[in-house]
């Protein structure tokens, strides 16, 4: 009788295990019962039934957060990935690919994802507007164009220097290209999220109990919770401490360390990015060709094709007529005079540049002989 009073009356003097065992057996009812940790706190999250202690969140950031305070707690090292990784879970992570899409183009990397008809309209265009170029393009096994690669990674550059040379079309590539790498990342992300995590705690005894949405609803029965302290061995320690010590040894599957970085090397999903990618480029490309054949004549593209051999637009090139004292850069061709715009700066210097525009045989006089004036002088700033 003694024994008995004890149990009604002093639930408080109970430890966790106590408690527990007492509930598998329904001689206490859950209303009596409350959980710390060691350091005197409870959780909202929890709420104590008579088959077991039930979880709330409102979303994965709660769940890691409460599950695994050591990974993703406050004041643990990771603890801002628990949001970032909800948001790649509800598809609103940018992976950042469009910081990216400049350095791949200007590499000649986003040729690698050309479909069969991007390249042969890639094809078309060269041949259109320097076609001493089309001796980069060879046949592979299957009968599809490719570019050259190897000790011939000029043709990669020279398709850059190409497309850039021409109206619009290397910016909305990247676009293109960082949207699809987005798109074919966003959905896989959020599958590969779920994979490790919605029922990843079924190992443990830890099950969700709405089968409809994960990270919400979970619970774990107290046999379940009793066999924790049985395997940790740790009898007199609360609940909750014991729970997230014995999900640290058993669960393993963790979404990879920076995943920021990394986990897109995981998710890209192929079908889905080639569709984007191949049928929007297609369209540009189709674009472009009917622009050039409306819009430019053959003495433009001698003039492009002349461009493309001196260095291509938007690098700064030596002048051999002074020496190399002065570099200068082309920028664009007036459609219609077939001028050339260009800059000219000191070499190595971050200091005034200035702005002219010459027919392509006064600029090769330019850069290749020497002349009476300095080149900076009688020019725009």
């Amino acid at each position: 009788m003694r024994k008995r009073l004890l149990i009604e009356n002093d639930i408080s003097e109970l430890d966790d295990f106590q408690k527990i065992l007492l509930l598998n057996k329904r001689k206490i009812s859950p209303d009596e019962v409350e959980f710390f940790n060691s350091d005197g706190k409870s959780y909202d999250e929890m709420e104590v039934k008579y088959d077991g202690l039930y979880f709330t969140f409102d979303g994965l950031e709660e769940f890691l957060k409460f599950f695994f305070p050591g990974t993703y707690g406050d004041g643990s090292y990771d603890e801002y990935e628990a949001s970032n990784l909800e948001q790649m879970y509800n598809s609103r992570w940018d992976f950042g690919f469009g910081d990216r899409a400049y350095d791949e183009w200007r590499d000649g990397y986003i040729f690698g994802y050309f479909c069969e008809n991007n390249m042969n309209l890639l094809y078309d265009v060269v041949k259109l507007v320097s076609p001493k170029l089309m001796s980069c393009f060879v046949k592979n096994n299957s009968g599809k164009f490719i570019l050259k690669s190897g000790d011939n990674e000029s043709c990669y550059n020279s398709m850059v220097e190409v497309l850039d040379s021409l109206p619009n079309i290397s910016d909305q590539i990247q676009w293109i290209w960082s949207d699809a790498m987005q798109e074919a990342s966003e959905d896989d992300a959020s599958n590969y999220i779920k994979d490790r995590y919605c029922d990843g705690l079924n190992g443990v005894g830890i099950k969700r109990y709405s089968d409809r949405y994960c990270f919400w609803k979970y619970n774990i029965s107290w046999g379940n919770l009793a066999m924790m302290f049985i395997n940790t061995g740790e009898f007199d320690g609360n609940l909750i401490d014991t729970m997230h010590t014995y999900i640290d040894k058993n669960f393993k599957d963790h979404t990879p360390e920076s995943y920021a970085y990394e986990i897109a090397d995981y998710v890209h999903n192929s079908e889905k990015f080639n569709d984007y990618f191949c049928d929007k480029v297609t369209i540009r490309l189709e674009e472009l060709i009917e622009n050039l054949m409306e819009d430019f004549d053959t003495e433009y593209f001698e003039v492009l094709t002349k461009v493309i051999d001196m260095g291509g637009f938007g690098n700064f090139l030596p002048m051999k007529s002074y020496n190399d004292k002065y570099q200068i850069r082309l920028n664009s061709i007036d459609p219609d005079n077939l001028k050339i715009k260009y800059t000219i700066k000191l070499k190595n210097s971050w200091g005034e540049d200035k702005q002219g525009e010459l027919p392509l045989k006064d600029l090769l006089n330019l850069i290749n002989q020497p002349g009476l004036f300095d080149p900076m002088d009688y020019r725009s700033s």
